[in-house]
């Protein structure tokens, strides 16, 4: 059974540039421990070893699926559900892809 938190792609690709000046970002993720989608504010690095202490962040495609390889994230603080607003949705053709 994974551990840590699942994040959708599509909301890491719009914060790159955030997550690689090593800024905290607002994201929406879901807690593996208990299923429940949170809102955080949190460090997240695309090498899991280069954030002490971090749990791993799994990556979920659009086509739903669970990808091998996984992040870092240091969850900073739970917010309200209202506080995260995507850049972007998905297009149809990006969801059937």
């Amino acid at each position: 059974m994974r551990e840590g938190y699942e994040v959708y792609w599509l909301y890491l690709e719009d914060l790159l540039e955030e997550i690689r000046q090593d800024k905290d970002i607002l994201l929406e993720v879901r807690d593996l421990s208990d299923l429940a989608r949170k809102v955080v504010k949190a460090k997240v690095k695309e090498d899991f070893n280069a954030l002490p202490g971090a749990a791993k962040l799994w990556i979920r495609n659009l086509k739903d699926d669970i990808t091998d390889q996984y992040w870092g994230i240091q969850v900073l603080e739970e917010l309200p559900d209202d506080a995260f607003h995507p850049k972007k949705a998905p297009t149809r053709e990006e969801m059937i892809r």
